[in-house]
């Protein structure tokens, strides 16, 4: 939505400042967005991507795939 909010403000030279407003909201709560989602994963309550067991799953698929762990 920023980048289509950048283009209407190059479209839209009498209003672009409020486009570019808009872009900058835009961006502002993808931001917000990415950074709940990051705190969500890495909670301390999260234990679905523990180092330890990474690689445990990798050394499993390892065979399966020919790839050396």
């Amino acid at each position: 939505m920023a980048s289509m909010c950048r283009l209407q403000a190059s479209l839209d030279p009498a209003k672009g400042w409020q486009w570019l407003a808009r872009a900058d909201r835009w961006e502002s709560l993808v931001e917000a967005e990415i950074e709940a989602h990051y705190q969500e994963c890495n909670s301390s309550g999260s234990e679905q991507y523990e180092p330890a067991r990474v690689g445990a799953l990798c050394a499993t698929l390892a065979p399966r795939n020919n790839i050396r762990a």
